[in-house]
C-alpha cells in the first residue's frame, strides 16, 4: 500500500507543476525486494511551493511580471520591493521581453512614462551593470531610447525604460515616485543571487 500512496503522490506532483506548483520529491528506501514476502521500508517526503508571487502575470517562454505603477520614491525602494516579493527588479534580454513590457505599460496608460528596471551606472559613470552584476552588454538587449543615456544634471545612474521602448537612465532618488517593473524567473530559470 506504501507503494501506491508514493505512487499517488509522485503523479500529484507532476500534474501540480502543470499548475504553477513545484514540487520536490525525496525517496528512500531500505532492503527494497519487490518479490517475495521480504518485508522494506519505503519512506517519502514532498514538499512544495508556490511559483508565481501574488499579482504577477505570466508571459510564456518569457517569464512572471508584476507592474507596480503606483512606483518607488527611490530606486532602492523598488529594489527592495521586488527583493520581498521572492523576485528581481526586470532585466530585459530580449526584444520580446521589452515587448511583454511594453504591452504590460499600455494596459496602464495614466502610468509615468518611466519605469525601474534592473541595471544602473552607481559605480563608474557610463558603465552599466545589472543589478546581478553582470555588464549591460551581455543581457542580450542594449536598445536605448534616442538621446539616451544623458545623465540629465550629472544624476541619472539608474536604469529605466520608456513606456513605448527603448532604455532610460533615470534617478536613483529624486523626483518620485516612479513605476517599476519586478520579475519573477521562470521554473528552471532560477536567478543569479544579487551582490
Amino acid at each position: 500500500m506504501t507503494f501506491w500512496v508514493l505512487l499517488f503522490l509522485v503523479m500529484f506532483s507532476c500534474t501540480s507543476a502543470l499548475t504553477e506548483r513545484q514540487f520536490q520529491v525525496s525517496i528512500s528506501c531500505s532492503k527494497c525486494e519487490v518479490g517475495g514476502l521480504t518485508p522494506f521500508t519505503l519512506t517519502g517526503n514532498i514538499s512544495g511551493n508556490n511559483i508565481k508571487p501574488t499579482g504577477y502575470e505570466l508571459f510564456h517562454g518569457v517569464g512572471y511580471y508584476k507592474f507596480y505603477t503606483e512606483g518607488a520614491m527611490t530606486y532602492y525602494q523598488a529594489l527592495s520591493t521586488c527583493k520581498n516579493d521572492g523576485a528581481h527588479l526586470a532585466i530585459i534580454n530580449s526584444q520580446t521581453e521589452e515587448e511583454v513590457l511594453k504591452s504590460i505599460y499600455a494596459k496602464n496608460p495614466s502610468a509615468k512614462p518611466w519605469a525601474y528596471l534592473g541595471f544602473n551606472d552607481i559605480e563608474k559613470e557610463g558603465d552599466y551593470v545589472t543589478i546581478f552584476g553582470e555588464r549591460l552588454c551581455d543581457t542580450g538587449f542594449m536598445k536605448w531610447h534616442p538621446g539616451k543615456p544623458d545623465n540629465h544634471e550629472g544624476n541619472e545612474d539608474c536604469g529605466s525604460m520608456f513606456r513605448h521602448g527603448g532604455l532610460n537612465d533615470l534617478y536613483c532618488d529624486k523626483h518620485g515616485p516612479w513605476p517599476f517593473f519586478c520579475e519573477y524567473e521562470l521554473p528552471g530559470h532560477p536567478s543569479p543571487k544579487i551582490s
